[in-house]
């Protein structure tokens, strides 16, 4: 930073900003609240509101879905990855343009690490839980659950319930009658296929589906708002009020975009962006973060067998390539030019997907080889289970990053690279949950390449050496 005292001063002057602002929380995973969010952003989206949808943790995959929802860009929140110093600024610039934010949880409301939970979230913002359950199969036992989460932790910021899955209007009688009077039980969801969200490839949303999401969440409202039992969930929360927080030393180098005039080390400089159903995994925050530091983003598609632009760096974020593989092996001028830029050491950054791309081979789960670009020698093999899952930090040389890794395969390199036989990572990953040891990172000529996907913001400087050869001066 420049060490301008106008601008602390700048930021220290701007109002709080007032919007009404809700959590969506459930006990666990499949209760419905991916559903719900997206119900809700469309709702309050065709009532000509501005809808900013969050969702906590470092998940890719729900997002795309409330983006389609709300028609904005949808931003991770996670008191470890963003850091509360950024959760604070994104929601201080939501509140100032929007006209309801809505934070869905990942997992169940107390789940997660220490200090880490989606609860700890909603106590340190103020920001009021409304927990959906799913009450197919139980009746006064729905107020149970809902009083236990209401009263497990005293000092939660408790909105209310919704009862989803309603077989009858007497079921929701009997939900209704045995929830607790200090519970509020805002509304019902009626079961009813039709508002089962569409099945999507372990979470994918394809750029061909898009259209008919959009218009399922179109229908979808509209049966949720005559099944009767509905109505509350079209009243808007009470606003809130979000202060920009003070920078200090220790956050100056990780600012939500838009918060501080920062220099731009990357100013001049164009940076391609492998982007399509094949890959991805994209963070907005690193989109933002890379023009905030000037800059000029650009994309290309694999699997359009598109030519990698003329560019001072490559990112290949991670994706779905095993869903592809026989349409990337195939795409000539896409490897043909990326090559060209690697033989130019253009810094490439090749994350999961977009590193298994970069292989020699990908082998699929019915065990089909299948040859990639060949410009890291090893392969992958595709597996029906998680092979790893969780945040993690790694320690890139220009700085420590944080990010998480999420993948089904299993790799192996080796082989020879510039006369070397082996292929050693030049660091590991740290596993956030338990300090173990985390993904590998390696370097192949200008080619960075790890299971881990970086939250760019979570190093500023980091991203900026990596990419421009330059280093931020922090005053």
């Amino acid at each position: 930073m420049s060490g301008d005292p106008n601008i602390i001063e700048s930021t220290q002057s701007i109002e709080d900003a007032l919007c009404p602002v809700l959590m969506i929380a459930s006990p666990g995973s499949g209760h419905g609240k991916t559903t719900l969010t997206a119900l809700l952003a469309r709702l309050h989206r065709n009532k000509d509101r501005r809808v900013q949808v969050f969702k906590t943790g470092p998940d890719f995959l729900d997002p795309m879905i409330h983006e389609c929802a709300s028609g904005q860009a949808v931003f991770n929140l996670d008191l470890w990855m963003t850091g509360e110093f950024d959760i604070r600024c994104m929601l201080h610039h939501a509140a100032s343009h929007n006209d309801l934010i809505i934070i869905e949880c990942a997992m169940g409301l107390f789940d997660g690490q220490a200090r880490n939970t989606s609860a700890d979230l909603a106590r340190l913002l103020g920001v009021p839980v409304v927990v959906v359950i799913d009450a197919k199969g139980i009746a006064q036992t729905f107020g149970a659950i809902a009083h236990g989460l209401q009263s497990f932790q005293h000092d939660l910021p408790f909105g209310g319930v919704i009862a989803n899955g309603i077989g009858s209007p007497h079921h929701f009688q009997l939900i209704r009658q045995g929830t607790p009077a200090r519970v509020p039980l805002i509304a019902g969801i009626p079961r009813d296929k039709r508002l089962v969200l569409p099945e999507r490839h372990l979470g994918l949303v394809q750029a061909g589906e898009l259209a008919s999401l959009d218009q399922w969440l179109d229908d979808a409202v509209e049966v949720l708002l005559d099944s009767g039992i509905s109505a509350g969930i079209e009243r808007l929360p009470e606003p809130i009020s979000f202060r920009l927080p003070k920078p200090t030393s220790s956050n100056i180098n990780n600012p939500c975009v838009g918060a501080l005039t920062l220099p731009e080390p990357l100013a001049g400089k164009r940076i391609a962006i492998a982007r399509d159903n094949a890959f991805g995994f994209i963070y907005q925050a690193n989109l933002d973060l890379l023009s905030s530091l000037g800059a000029e983003l650009c994309f290309f598609s694999p699997l359009e067998n598109e030519a990698v632009p003329d560019c001072e760096g490559v990112w290949l974020p991670g994706g779905y390539p095993e869903l592809f593989a026989d349409q990337l092996s195939r795409c000539r001028l896409t490897q043909m030019t990326l090559k060209t830029l690697i033989d130019n050491n253009t810094p490439v950054l090749a994350e999961c997907g977009g590193m298994l791309f970069l292989l020699d081979e990908l082998v699929t789960v019915d065990e089909s080889a299948i040859a990639m670009c060949g410009f890291i020698p090893g392969k992958a093999q595709m597996r029906t289970r998680f092979q790893g899952l969780g945040l993690q930090s790694l320690r890139w040389p220009e700085g420590e990053m944080r990010g998480h890794t999420f993948h089904h395969s299993e790799m192996s390199i080796g082989g020879e690279v510039n006369g070397d036989k082996t292929l050693e990572p030049i660091a590991y990953g740290i596993r956030q949950r338990d300090q173990g040891r985390g993904e590998a990172l390696f370097q192949v000529g200008s080619i960075r390449c790890s299971y881990f996907h970086a939250y760019f913001p979570s190093n500023r400087e980091a991203v900026a050496r990596f990419f421009g050869s330059h280093k931020i001066s922090v005053h």
